[in-house]
């Protein structure tokens, strides 16, 4: 993976990536495994085929047990539509279907809007829905591959938020990490 966000000359804060206008720096000792070795395979571009190739492999090599794949981007199901294995044990979440928008927030002129020097929207309602009660905007988050993964628990999994019940677009800033508790 090309790590183009936080070393971009374009970046107003050069290193540091938030993803709330009020956030903290998500990228700040974060490991890196992938990063920084030049571009994809087939450049700039991931192909459906060749990643369902390498996902193939690894089921037959038996590197893992069970996998959880998020893509965030417009048309992010044509990825995995008609060609994801149901028997891999990888369930995968796109933020929309083959055909649309996956739809930004945190975007300049929106409320809350990204901090001024910021000229992009710092998340996706996919990725934020996740954390808050938003709604997705109008984009079909889509579900590809092994469904019966979805009844496990997130939190054993992943660092996950804890709010209270929100009924807007809030901003956050009353929430308990369950990692810390």
């Amino acid at each position: 993976m090309y790590d183009d966000i936080a070393k971009s000359e374009l970046h107003p804060r050069p290193g540091v990536i938030i993803n709330h206008p009020q956030g903290d720096d998500v990228y700040a000792g974060i490991p890196k495994d992938y990063y920084d070795n030049g571009w994809m395979p087939n450049m700039p571009f991931l192909y459906g085929m060749d990643f369902i190739e390498v996902l193939k492999k690894k089921h037959a090599a038996g590197t893992y047990r069970e996998m959880v794949i998020y893509v965030e981007a417009c048309e992010s199901g044509s990825i995995f539509e008609g060609i994801m294995p149901k028997d891999m044990n990888i369930y995968v979440t796109t933020a929309s279907n083959a055909q649309e928008n996956s739809w930004g927030t945190y975007c300049p002129g929106m409320e809350p809007p990204p901090p001024p020097e910021y000229i992009t929207c710092l998340g996706d309602l996919y990725s934020v829905k996740e954390r808050t009660a938003n709604a997705n905007g109008g984009s079909h988050v889509m579900e590809y591959g092994s469904r019966s993964i979805r009844a496990e628990k997130l939190y054993l999994y992943q660092k996950v938020l804890i709010l209270p019940l929100l009924t807007s677009h809030p901003t956050i800033t009353n929430y308990t990490w369950l990692w810390k508790l």
